[in-house]
């Protein structure tokens, strides 16, 4: 069944759709105009919630849950002026109580609401209710490269290579603004399209990105983002930039061509120890059709020291087009390994955890 409003197929067994309440048709006479979509972000049917009902800003309504995010709640909308869904994130009362939290969660909506660009998710306004922020975003159909990765393991070579170009467009156009994403990672990147066959990817959350220009350190920034993509400069709170983010995207292409993380770690200290000390390892080890050249782009990416590694991301996807034949001018540069690629922190605070975590790792 097809709803004619917001263009989602549903079960046959219901008669009104679970979304925003309009009756139901069959999808067969419209598959000619309206293509055939996924649910946005979330489960199938979004939960019943008290909030239902609940109006933002004098035009967003929440209508049901969605899921539970790690600084609050997500919840499916419907903009009562256009009629279109919408998502709501909603900052939880006890982060809304923190004057930290509540800077990052304001410091997000500030920066997406800056960029304007079609791998990046839109936000369309962001506020306060009774003392907690909101964001509010285009409601995406579709699922997280994450969800697509837990179901099928791995990604076919052409729609991977096309994901990571788009990914990488939306980071370049984050660049461009003045912010690092710094949590390059599955979850952070929703493919768009019917489940299982996507055209094309959007960054969808900037809850750790920072300014470039920023350089202050505090105790919140430590260890922050997740570690099985995290670049080395991030484990030691070192001033992030560009290169931060090809590290993280360097990781998602080595996962999504081979089905597995470039290091394996039984705890999250020896992934953090791999991630400051472990050359990352060949993916045509765990997959032997890889492209050599692809190969080579995901080695330079994950090098450990920042000089080593692409030093824009225009340069990872000039690689790229350049094996994908979009760019003629000439083939990648089989660049050497680099004879010394060990990370040297910036600061005592960055050296001394690098020594800690050095001595730990040779002694266990």
């Amino acid at each position: 069944m097809l709803c004619p409003r917001c263009k989602r197929t549903v079960n046959d067994d219901w008669a009104v759709c679970p979304y925003d309440g309009d009756p139901l048709r069959s999808a067969a006479p419209a598959l000619a105009s309206a293509p055939l979509v996924s649910p946005p972000l979330g489960p199938s049917r979004p939960a019943g919630t008290k909030m239902a009902g609940a109006i933002l800003g004098d035009r967003f309504q929440i209508k049901g849950f969605v899921n539970k995010a790690a600084t609050g709640r997500v919840y499916l909308g419907e903009d009562v002026k256009s009629k279109e869904a919408v998502i709501v994130k909603l900052l939880s009362p006890d982060d809304a109580s923190s004057d930290v939290a509540r800077a990052r969660f304001q410091r997000e909506a500030e920066l997406i609401m800056a960029l304007d660009h079609p791998n990046i998710i839109k936000v369309l306004a962001h506020g306060e209710m009774n003392g907690r922020p909101y964001l509010v975003t285009e409601a995406l159909r579709g699922e997280s490269l994450h969800d697509y990765l837990k179901r099928e393991h791995a990604m076919p070579t052409d729609v991977a290579l096309a994901m990571i170009r788009h990914a990488a467009q939306g980071l370049i156009a984050a660049h461009t603004g003045g912010i690092i994403h710094r949590d390059v990672k599955p979850g952070n990147l929703f493919l768009m399209g019917p489940i299982g066959n996507p055209y094309g990817l959007k960054l969808i959350d900037f809850g750790l990105a920072k300014g470039a220009a920023s350089r202050r350190i505090s105790a919140h920034d430590l260890v922050l983002g997740t570690i099985e993509y995290m670049a080395p400069e991030l484990i030691v709170s070192d001033p992030a930039d560009a290169r931060t983010d090809v590290y993280g995207l360097g990781v998602v292409m080595f996962v999504v061509l081979t089905g597995h993380l470039p290091f394996d770690a039984e705890t999250d200290f020896e992934m953090l120890a791999h991630q400051m000390f472990s050359p990352a390892p060949p993916a045509s080890w765990l997959n032997e059709q890889i492209d050599s050249r692809i190969e080579l782009v995901m080695l330079r990416a994950m090098r450990k020291r920042p000089d080593n590694r692409y030093p824009t991301m225009e340069a990872l996807l000039a690689d790229l087009d350049r094996i994908l034949g979009f760019l003629q001018d000439h083939d990648i540069e089989a660049t050497p390994r680099p004879t010394d690629d060990t990370y040297e922190p910036l600061t005592a605070l960055g050296r001394e955890a690098a020594n800690l975590l050095r001595e730990r790792f040779v002694a266990r």
